[in-house]
């Protein structure tokens, strides 16, 4: 039988959009996923009759009965989707539209953290069969037929605590976006989330979850760290993470990291920090330490006066901050089109910051990728305190993105609570 849909306004981003022929009428179109654009509503009652080959299509997720108001308006006959599989649990996850930016995000990696009873194991209680958690897969669709790709960061069926990355093809800025998970069975004997670095498209250089794999670089470029003297993981904002002590000369870091944004090209760079001395230290960068006036590193330093920076090697963009304790998100963007500096967007917490700031054009190398010291430099200014979800990408993401991403991260949602995500009954 075939599944409902009801069409939401203004929806008309989607993977592909075909021209539907044959009996429809004209100027109707339809798009796989969730996504549907219609430029005119049928008459009730009007039926759609859809071939493959009409449809030049190989996913056929997008043979549904559509309604508008609960009226049904059309139905497309062929593929009608299969009952969900029985003795299986299922549940809805829906993104709080009102959380994200005023555009739509795509290829967006999100978050999905859950503790839960119905999560652990089933001898310990829960619904979960594997201790890997590979049993717990997640579709884009109702009906459960297309797979997302996603990776599972941690998971630990004692505790029914799940730390994975999503990556949706978009995120609306104007109605919730609703995909679904489904957990609980015995023939899954393989991960079904797509092969490694599948979440993260080219755009992403290197991203470091800084988990119980404290150096691996969750990417295909496999730009994995090198742990100097010893840094520990620990708890992190999200998952695991890693904790720096500059009484140890702890640092992470890989030498000559290919593809990274070098010169003046575009660029972002964020992290999570949580902070463990007032002292000046310089927690996340690439690049060298050279003489002031080449300016050929990027990184995030805090002077230990109370001043947020991205340094530059003698030169830096900063704004006012009051030292604590707490975890926070640190962004970097160097637009496309920029080379300088005073042209550097900050973010903190989400929010962009009015920056005070010296003009140098940017040189940037890869010489040194750094966590945790100043990078091709070992004698001073180690960082004490946290680091959490390390991202380097080669654009410059926007305010919208940024907002969305730092919602996300910030207070994800779990099953019984609200935040960005909002889990539905088990079923």
């Amino acid at each position: 039988m075939a599944t409902t849909y009801t069409v939401q306004p203004n929806q008309s981003m989607c993977d592909s959009i075909v021209q539907a022929t044959g009996s429809l009428d004209a100027g109707i179109q339809f798009c796989k996923d969730n996504n549907v654009s219609i430029t005119a509503i049928p008459a009730v009652g009007t039926v759609f009759n859809v071939s493959d080959s009409s449809l030049a299509l190989g996913d056929h997720g997008i043979l549904r009965k559509f309604s508008q108001n609960g009226i049904v308006v059309g139905t497309l006959d062929a593929m009608a989707s299969p009952p969900l599989p029985s003795g299986i649990y299922h549940r809805s996850l829906t993104i709080d539209y009102t959380l994200c930016g005023g555009s739509d995000c795509h290829d967006f990696p999100v978050l999905v953290s859950i503790t839960h009873a119905t999560l652990r194991t089933v001898a310990n209680g829960g619904h979960v069969c594997r201790n890997d958690g590979y049993d717990i897969l997640f579709f884009k669709d109702p009906g459960e037929i297309y797979e997302l790709n996603w990776e599972i960061e941690s998971y630990d069926g004692f505790s029914g605590v799940l730390v994975a990355w999503l990556k949706l093809s978009t995120i609306s800025s104007s109605s919730d976006t609703i995909f679904y998970m489904r957990y609980g069975e015995t023939s899954i004997t393989t991960f079904h989330g797509g092969a490694s670095g599948s979440v993260w498209n080219s755009y992403y250089r290197a991203v470091y979850h800084l988990g119980s794999s404290l150096t691996a670089d969750a990417t295909t470029n496999a730009l994995t760290l090198t742990n100097h003297n010893h840094v520990n993981q620990a708890d992190g904002k999200i998952g695991g993470g890693a904790m720096f002590s500059s009484g140890s000369f702890q640092s992470m870091t890989r030498d000559s990291p290919t593809g990274l944004p070098v010169g003046t090209a575009e660029r972002s760079m964020t992290c999570w920090f949580k902070m463990g001395a007032n002292q000046a230290h310089e927690f996340l960068g690439y690049g060298n330490n050279v003489g002031i006036g080449t300016y050929t590193r990027f990184s995030f330093f805090y002077t230990g006066s109370d001043v947020l920076c991205l340094e530059v090697s003698g030169s830096s963009a900063g704004f006012a901050w009051i030292y604590d304790t707490n975890w926070h998100k640190i962004t970097a963007v160097l637009p496309a089109g920029a080379n300088n500096l005073d042209q550097v967007l900050i973010y903190f917490d989400g929010v962009l910051q009015t920056v005070v700031s010296s003009s140098a054009v940017l040189v940037t190398t890869n010489t040194q990728l750094a966590l945790g010291q100043i990078p091709e430099y070992l004698l001073d200014s180690f960082y004490t305190g946290m680091l959490d979800e390390v991202r380097i990408m080669n654009t410059g993401i926007t305010a919208d993105w940024e907002k969305t991403e730092y919602n996300n991260q910030n207070d994800p949602g779990n099953i019984g609570t609200g935040g960005f995500i909002t889990y539905g009954d088990e079923y």
